[in-house]
């Protein structure tokens, strides 16, 4: 967007933009810092302009500091978009909840509330971000090898209890993932967690101290491939090993569609002599995210007239719509909508216009938005049956056969078990091109979708298999 629109405006919290200015930095959308965008920092509670648009960030509790709702003003009301959030009265950075400012813009009058879904389907309030530091601390107090501690690079303030707690215990504390590493010195320069600067140790230097005096943090708690945590179930990780009365402290939930490459990392972990504890079992974390009662609280400040239930699957958009409807919130003004969905604010009235056909924009290489349907399709063959490719050599002279037939595989059939099969295979080839040959046709491109046709049905009565079949033709 940012190589489309260079002229943009950036509107962030301040801890978001000097993050957004580093990760334009290293994916080199621009080559240097003079050419960054405009960016301006936004303080909530403060009314900003921008051409039209006239709006007001506030303050919500979430698991990413300095989290900010918007209220955009529109000659009908505001539109209130909450973002992530929940109502923490008792947040670690002591940064309440903006209660007064939503007091204010329902007073003034909310013509749409556009509100959090994720926690729809969890009654009552959610926990507070400090209720689970008298857990970790018991962990911490227990544990008699190292600790190591994962969670999401962005949750500075779950970080800044780890290091509190750590301390507490007489740890050191050591630092693995370049995007941790990068979020917590750029949140310290800002104030936004503390440490003496003797506390952290650089990695390297892990061997240099007891097991039992060290906590390690690290990413990867989504059982990602690539990440730190990965490498450390894999015993492929340069400095931090895995041994017997270790303690791995998962303080973080598992996305959907996680938990296999979770539970996989558990399971090595493990094997590996580590004892686990996941926030799923043990109270080591809290959802940044409210539960219905709060969803509640964010209704009856805001009076909305209007309620679109945002961010979740379609159930917790529908949880979330009974719990607007429980408060007061007329059925006919609350619109489940879709991706793609218009929905179009006429002074009072909101209709759904139309509907914008979305797809997805895959990312391949340098390549953006330029792989089809075709391509993944072609891809996902590759993957499940391999590929075969067969040579045929012709004369130009004559058209006849200048060379046996030739036979590549990749990821079909194992080679101790494919030179039975190529021999066939080979003949099998050698006796199309010659019955096409007497047929004195030399439409090489039909000769070529004749093979791979019948190469299909050959495949599949010889092995049960349905290869990606490439046929080259070559004249010499």
């Amino acid at each position: 967007l940012l190589k489309d629109f260079p002229s943009i405006t950036i509107y962030a919290t301040k801890l978001t933009l000097e993050l957004i200015k580093v990760r334009i930095l290293e994916n080199r959308v621009f080559l240097n810092k003079d050419r960054l965008p405009r960016m301006v920092e936004l303080v909530p509670g403060k009314n900003y302009n921008s051409q039209d648009l006239s709006f007001l960030p506030f303050r919500v509790n979430h698991s990413i500091a300095d989290s900010v709702g918007i209220a955009i003003k529109t000659q009908s009301g505001y539109i209130v978009h909450t973002g992530d959030f929940k109502i923490d009265n008792t947040p670690i950075d002591s940064k309440i909840f903006d209660y007064h400012t939503l007091s204010e813009l329902g007073r003034r009058g909310v013509i749409l509330l556009m509100s959090d879904s994720t926690n729809s389907e969890r009654k009552g309030f959610s926990p507070s971000e400090k209720d689970i530091s008298e857990n970790l601390d018991y962990y911490f107090s227990r544990a008699t090898g190292k600790i190591i501690a994962a969670t999401f690079a962005s949750n500075i303030h779950r970080i800044q209890q780890i290091i509190d707690i750590a301390q507490k215990n007489n740890r050191k504390v050591f630092i693995s993932g370049f995007s941790i590493e990068k979020n917590i010195e750029i949140a310290r320069q800002l104030g936004y967690i503390n440490f003496h600067k003797n506390l952290i140790h650089p990695i390297e230097d892990l061997k240099k101290f007891p097991s039992s005096s060290v906590v390690c943090i690290v990413t990867g708690t989504q059982g990602e491939p690539m990440s730190v945590m990965t490498k450390i179930a894999e015993n492929i990780h340069k400095q931090l090993k895995v041994e017997k009365g270790d303690l791995v402290l998962l303080a973080s939930s598992v996305i959907p569609g996680n938990e296999f490459l979770v539970n996989r990392n558990i399971n090595k972990l493990y094997e590996l002599g580590a004892t686990v504890i996941q926030s799923e079992s043990e109270d080591i974390h809290v959802s940044g995210h409210g539960y219905s009662e709060e969803q509640k609280i964010m209704i009856n400040l805001t009076k909305p007239k209007h309620f679109m239930p945002v961010h979740g699957e379609y159930r917790h958009l529908y949880n979330h719509s009974e719990t607007a409807r429980s408060v007061g919130i007329d059925e006919k003004n609350i619109y489940i909508m879709k991706n793609g969905d218009i929905l179009e604010l006429n002074e009072q009235k909101l209709n759904l216009v139309d509907s914008v056909d979305i797809q997805n924009i895959f990312i391949d290489g340098k390549g953006i938005g330029d792989i089809s349907d075709i391509v993944l399709k072609e891809r996902q063959h590759l993957a499940a049956d391999g590929i075969v490719a067969v040579i045929v050599t012709l004369s130009r002279e004559d058209g006849q056969l200048a060379s046996p037939v030739e036979i590549l595989s990749r990821g079909f059939v194992l080679i101790d078990n494919s030179e039975a099969l190529f021999d066939r295979t080979k003949e099998f080839v050698t006796q199309i091109v010659n019955n096409w040959i007497l047929d004195n046709s030399r439409n090489w491109n039909e000769l070529k979708k004749r093979i791979q046709n019948q190469l299909k049905s050959y495949f599949m009565k010889e092995i049960a298999r349905e290869p990606l079949i490439l046929s080259l033709i070559i004249e010499v």
